[in-house]
C-alpha cells in the first residue's frame, strides 16, 4: 500500500493538477435538494400524463432504456419493481396498488416502494449524480457511490428528457447535473483506467492487485460482491475487502489531498510477514519497520520507557529523501 499511496496516485495526481475533484460535494454543486424535488414531481406528473397521450414517445425511450438496465441487473427484485411501475402507469387502463400487489404475490406497502424506487432510478437516468440529493460522508464512500451506481451516472438517458421537465428551473437543474455527471464520470473512467494499468503492469503485478482490477471491472458492471466471490470461489469478506481497498485507491487518486492530512479518517493496525509493522492507514500509509513497532509496543506496554522512533520510511518518501520501490507481494 506504501508504493500506491505515496508514489503511483501521488504522480496521478501531479499529472492531473487542475482537474481533481476538490471535495465530493462539487458533485452537486449548484443544484439544490428542493431542485432535485422538484423534478422528481415533474417527472412523476409526465408518467402520470401518459394515458392522456403527453410526451408519450419521450416516455416510452426512457422506459425502454431503463427496462435494458433492468434485464442486466443482479438484484432479483429489479423485475417486479420494473412490472409494477408499468402495470401502474403504462397500460391502457389504470391499476391500483392493491391489485398489483396481488398479481405480484407482496405488499401493497411493498408496491409503493417499488414504484417510488423506479422514478428515483429513472430520475438518476435523466439527470445523473444529482438525483441521489444527498452523497455518502467522505471520499472513499462517494467513490464507492459512483462505482455502485456507474451504470446510472454513465449511460443517462438522451437530451430527449428535457421535455420532461417543462418547468425553467427544472430543466435548468437537470442541464446542469448531467454536465456535472459527465464530467465526474470522464475523471472516474480516466482514474479506474491508469489504476487498472498499474493492478496489471507485468514489471510489477502480483496476484491480488490483479485481482482487485478484475473485482473493480466487475463492480462497475452491477455485479454484486456476493456474485463475485462465488465466481472467484473465495470468501465475501475477501471480496469486499478488495471493493474497499479499490474504493480508497480511487479516493486517493480523484480528489485533492488535504493540507491538514492523507485521509478522512486514520486507522491503526500491526501487519507485516517479515515481522509486526505497525501502520497509520489513510489515503498515505506511514509504517514503521519491525523493530521500531517492537519498540512502540513495549513502550505502550510499560515494558522499557519511551521509544526512540526515527522517521518512517512513508514520511522520509514523501519528503523527497527516497522513493518507495514496489516489491513484490506488496500492495
Amino acid at each position: 500500500m506504501k508504493y500506491f499511496y505515496d508514489y503511483f496516485a501521488r504522480q496521478y495526481r501531479e499529472r492531473s493538477s487542475g482537474k481533481l475533484l476538490p471535495a465530493p460535494a462539487v458533485m452537486l454543486q449548484g443544484v439544490k435538494p428542493e431542485d432535485v424535488k422538484s423534478c422528481r414531481r415533474a417527472l412523476k406528473n409526465s408518467f402520470a400524463g401518459y394515458r392522456e397521450g403527453r410526451n408519450a414517445k419521450a416516455l416510452e425511450r426512457l422506459l425502454g432504456e431503463y427496462r435494458e438496465y433492468v434485464s442486466r441487473c443482479h438484484d432479483e427484485g429489479a423485475k417486479d419493481r420494473y412490472n409494477a411501475f408499468v402495470y401502474r402507469h403504462m397500460v391502457e387502463a389504470h391499476v391500483g396498488s392493491r391489485a398489483i400487489a396481488a398479481r405480484l404475490g407482496v405488499a401493497r406497502e411493498t408496491v409503493l416502494d417499488y414504484i417510488s424506487r423506479c422514478l428515483d432510478e429513472m430520475l438518476a437516468l435523466c439527470m445523473g449524480i444529482p438525483a441521489v440529493m444527498e452523497l455518502p460522508e467522505g471520499k472513499e464512500k462517494a467513490v464507492g457511490m459512483l462505482i455502485g451506481g456507474s451504470r446510472f451516472f454513465g449511460g443517462m438517458a438522451g437530451e430527449y428528457v428535457l421535455c420532461l421537465f417543462p418547468g425553467k428551473g427544472q430543466r435548468a437543474a437537470v442541464e446542469r447535473g448531467r454536465r456535472l455527471t459527465e464530467e465526474v464520470m470522464g475523471k472516474l473512467k480516466d482514474a479506474t483506467k491508469a489504476y487498472s494499468g498499474y493492478c496489471n503492469d507485468e514489471h510489477t503485478r502480483i496476484d491480488t492487485d490483479v485481482r482487485k482490477a478484475e473485482v473493480l471491472e466487475r463492480c462497475l458492471a452491477g455485479i454484486p460482491g456476493a456474485a463475485i466471490a462465488e465466481e472467484y470461489g473465495c470468501s465475501a469478506s475477501t471480496i469486499y475487502a478488495d471493493i474497499r481497498e479499490n474504493e480508497r485507491r480511487l479516493a486517493a487518486m480523484l480528489f485533492c489531498r488535504d493540507e491538514g492530512g492523507t485521509t478522512d479518517s486514520d486507522q491503526v493496525y500491526i501487519a507485516g510477514e517479515d515481522g509486526p509493522e505497525l501502520i497509520i492507514s489513510g489515503g498515505g500509509d506511514t509504517v514503521f519497520p519491525a523493530s521500531e513497532t517492537d519498540r512502540i509496543i513495549s513502550a505502550v506496554s510499560g515494558g522499557r520507557g519511551n521509544p526512540q522512533i526515527t522517521e518512517p520510511t512513508a514520511m522520509r518518501s514523501r519528503r523527497g529523501r527516497a522513493v518507495p520501490r514496489r516489491k513484490s507481494g506488496t500492495a
